[in-house]
């Protein structure tokens, strides 16, 4: 088995309650407090369809010692706001509260512990909150009855046919929401939310033996039912012939293809399932790489696209999915590139190379997680330890998990990738999902059945690596000193100035070990372009950078920054132009090399420019078609009818106005000259 990280306290009360308390100072003087519910819509019956969502909300509406609306008051009182500082979620298997509270005030604490108890067995469903809660939830309804809930409609019937999930939206049902009684309610509330299907979940900046004392001292008074209902689990069931799922409304901005093949829950507890998980990890890494480097080719049929191996819906189910947006007029095509790489997949597997640039970009990622093992965040922890209760999610500890990697990582082979991938789709369990724009021409059922049947027969020639085995950045620099040109010592920073006039400005923090954030400015930005020109400006930064730089066009550049953390864009904003960048202390060279060359080597890549392009129109098609977009464009033009500039949606002429010529001579004129810029380096660095 794998351990459990020593640092968190597990207990089970004599009630059946499971409890997780952990000391962590991150952020200082805070305390998340969670209950967590092992039930959710799937459990509701007939009568109670919208029943479990219903609950959460009641539990903000009156508990044990706050009837009414008197706990949030009280919050509020301190500062705590509800939907930042308290919340809930109720899905189809769980319902999760939290509240975040002060640790420095121990009234607080009280309330807190207060609040959790009230949620585990004290909910009061006073009938006039029941009423007034009526119109809330009734609103929530009616609001989401748009293009994604009629898709839906159409399509979950078929794409999980046979199943309860299929009838169990948390939402729920207009009638039943309307017109419940109050013992439907009540009667949920308390087949489901009893001590034996509860997990109360602390962590924060407090005595971890005082804290689990109080634990026990208050939530052992909840009493286990004598004869408690079974919680029953629920599967999607299997399918022979594939189920195929199309659907189109008016309303629809966009056409979506997923394939999708179902599987067992892959297992997790052991050792061997965690090494599992890491190939897992590689395969999906690798099979996105590949789509990245797919999607720069001007003749796929696709805007977007990509694959992994991951949760469906339900507690018993894992799915492969793959997934793209095709081209206008390109669904056949796209259900055919997607069958086609995989196919590609089957008969050759990845490339040798391509697991060494996974391992060496995951095994980076372990270890700056390790890195900042004592920054990590109350709410993170939460939510491993929520997931440990409800799904059985291992919790080792991210220092466990780096010791994993570093162990296995190594020893992962190309043939188990291969084997564990080839294993992924079957010739059983697989939906065909499609939705789409009212007036996009679609595929029968019968062209869908016969583009499956073909792929299983054809053939493909192996794979062909873009990778390019060249250094970054190869210019020799002079050495130069900065002159110091300001110390401010009430906020901690230096002020450097290089010979060339270029501000630099460093503050070492300890906020994170792993990290330095970098910004810059100059005055200039789309300001100095006229109207005609502005559209251009605007997207300049972001079209040149989506072309790469220097030798290497946006996917190679990624490929030669496996196993390093950085990240650096520039940005040419409404009155200044300047860059957005981090990394870890070990890449910093990394970071100064690339941001040298988004001045001395942007590149200017056709290829990359069309495609962008084409998405683009692709995007806008049918998006004015949303009630809401059209609302918000209106909105926009009446508070501003003579403002050019505030594009929200562009129009077919403005996206055709798009020069990639005009647009590189703008990013020159902004990024011709470094010597305006003012850089600010915030992080774990030293001023040297």
């Amino acid at each position: 088995k794998v351990p459990v990280d020593k640092k968190v306290r597990i207990g089970k009360l004599e009630n059946g309650l499971t409890y997780y308390i952990r000391a962590n100072k991150k952020p200082e003087n805070r305390i998340q407090f969670r209950m967590v519910t092992n039930a959710g819509s799937i459990l509701e019956d007939e009568s109670q369809r919208g029943l479990a969502h219903f609950c959460e909300h009641m539990a903000f509406n009156g508990i044990a010692k706050y009837p009414h609306n008197t706990m949030i008051d009280e919050l509020q009182k301190n500062g705590i706001e509800f939907g930042r500082g308290i919340n809930a979620y109720t899905s189809f298997d769980e319902t999760v509260y939290y509240v975040d509270m002060p640790a420095d005030n121990p009234a607080m604490t009280d309330l807190g512990l207060a609040i959790l108890n009230g949620w585990c067995g004290g909910l009061l469903f006073d009938p006039d909150e029941l009423e007034a809660e009526r119109g809330v939830i009734h609103e929530e309804w009616r609001g989401g009855l748009g293009a994604n809930e009629r898709l839906r409609e159409k399509t979950w019937p078929i794409m999980l046919k046979g199943s309860k999930y299929a009838e169990r939206l948390p939402i729920g049902l207009e009638s039943v929401i309307m017109g419940f009684k109050r013992d439907d309610i009540v009667r949920f509330y308390k087949d489901w939310y009893r001590p034996d299907m509860q997990a109360i979940v602390i962590v924060g900046d407090f005595d971890l033996n005082t804290m689990e004392n109080r634990v026990k001292e208050i939530f052992n008074k909840h009493a286990k039912p004598a004869q408690p209902t079974q919680r029953p689990t629920f599967d999607v069931p299997d399918n022979v012939e594939p189920l195929i799922a199309i659907a189109q409304d008016a309303e629809a901005t966009s056409t979506t293809l997923e394939l999708i093949w179902k599987h067992k829950k892959a297992a997790q507890g052991t050792v061997g399932d965690y090494r599992q998980s890491l190939v897992r990890s590689l395969v999906n890494a690798m099979i996105s790489d590949r789509f990245r480097d797919l999607l720069e080719k001007p003749t796929t049929p696709v805007i977007a696209a990509d694959a992994g191996y991951g949760g469906f819906i339900g507690r018993n189910c894992d799915a492969f999915t793959m997934y793209a947006v095709p081209k206008e007029g390109k669904i056949v095509e796209a259900s055919e590139f997607l069958l086609t790489e995989f196919r590609r997949l089957d008969q050759h597997g990845f490339l040798q190379a391509e697991l060494d640039r996974q391992k060496e970009e995951l095994y980076s990622n372990y270890q700056k997680m390790a890195k900042e093992a004592n920054k990590t965040q109350n709410n993170s922890l939460a939510t491993e330890y929520t997931n440990h209760f409800l799904n059985g999610e291992v919790i080792p500890g991210i220092m466990q998990e780096f010791k994993y990697a570093k162990e296995f990582l190594p020893n992962i082979t190309l043939a188990e990738c291969n084997a564990m991938v080839s294993g992924w789709i079957t010739d059983e369990n697989m939906i065909y999902y499609l939705t789409a724009p009212e007036k996009v021409n679609v595929p029968t059922e019968q062209k869908v059945k016969s583009i499956i049947n073909n792929y299983k027969t054809s053939k493909t020639t192996p794979w062909v690596d873009n990778f390019k085995n060249e250094p970054l950045y190869t210019k020799q620099l002079a050495e130069v000193t900065p002159k110091v040109t300001k110390e401010n010592k009430a906020l901690g920073y230096t002020e450097y100035t290089l010979p060339n006039g270029i501000k630099f400005i460093v503050k070492k923090t300890e906020y994170k070990a792993d990290e330095i954030q970098m910004q810059s400015y100059a005055w200039g930005g789309t300001s100095m372009y006229n109207d005609a020109d502005f559209y251009n400006a605007q997207n300049a930064a972001g079209f040149i950078d989506e072309g790469g730089i220097a030798n290497f066009s946006a996917t190679q550049l990624q490929k030669i920054l496996k196993g390093k953390n950085v990240g650096i864009a520039p940005a040419i904003r409404q009155l200044s132009q300047g860059f957005n960048g981090s990394c870890s202390p070990k890449d910093f060279e990394t970071m100064m090399q690339l941001l040298c060359l988004y001045y001395e080597a942007p590149r200017k890549d056709q290829e990359a420019f069309d495609r962008n392009i084409e998405a683009l129109k692709t995007q806008i098609k049918f998006i004015e078609d949303n009630p809401q977009v059209a609302f918000q464009k209106t909105w926009y033009k009446t508070i501003y009818p003579n403002d050019k500039r505030s594009i929200i949606i562009p129009t077919e002429e403005q996206i055709n106005n798009l020069n990639l010529d005009k647009m590189f001579k703008i990013y020159q004129e902004r990024f011709c000259d470094a010597s305006k810029q003012t850089f600010f380096f915030v992080g774990n660095m030293s001023d040297k």
